[in-house]
């Protein structure tokens, strides 16, 4: 793990996603286009699996009866631009009329917030995957802290990272800042 790569050969989005429909990654697992290489994702483990179930559902809850399209899925594909398709753990997009039956990963511009479960991951989430995030725009990214049992919401994305970065203890209601729709975290 601890071997330098020379030269690692960067590929971009189409590249990837053409790798992915010809069933490049069929043997490797899961993962992701990050900075234009290719990142595996860790295991998942029960506590996370756990936690992004239980945070799932309280996205569906929390926009049921809505009629503005937006959705929630998990571990899906998103297309950040040309160097970073991460597969988020949970996003919230808005899928206009069509595009929930479209092939591919979720383009950038239907993308309204990105939640990750960190368990072993937390680091990354809120380290580099964050610089990322905000690189690319994402205008809400909630990072969900299982052993520390905390939410982190962030906005305000730009070149240096998130302008603003709120926690929320697990248990309580979350307002979304850029949705207004309210999160209920008591089940977490």
């Amino acid at each position: 793990m601890n071997e330098v790569v020379r030269n690692p050969l960067k590929i971009n989005a189409r590249q990837f996603e053409d790798m992915a429909r010809k069933g490049a990654f069929a043997t490797v697992g899961r993962v992701e286009l990050r900075r234009g290489m290719m990142t595996l994702m860790s295991p998942v483990y029960r506590p996370h699996a756990r936690l992004l179930r239980q945070l799932l559902l309280a996205w569906i809850e929390a926009l049921r009866g809505r009629e503005d399209g937006l959705t929630v899925d998990p571990e899906v594909s998103v297309r950040l631009g040309e160097d970073f398709q991460p597969t988020a753990d949970l996003v919230v997009w808005d899928q206009k009329e069509g595009q929930d039956h479209a092939e591919g990963p979720v383009p950038s511009d239907l993308v309204r917030a990105v939640i990750e479960v960190a368990d072993t991951s937390v680091d990354d989430d809120l380290g580099d995957k964050l610089a990322e995030y905000a690189l690319a725009g994402v205008v809400e990214y909630w990072v969900a802290d299982v052993k520390r049992r905390v939410l982190f919401i962030h906005t305000l994305p730009g070149l240096e990272g998130y302008g603003t970065r709120v926690e929320v203890p697990f248990g309580q209601a979350v307002t979304s800042p850029t949705l207004g729709l309210t999160v209920e975290t008591s089940g977490l």
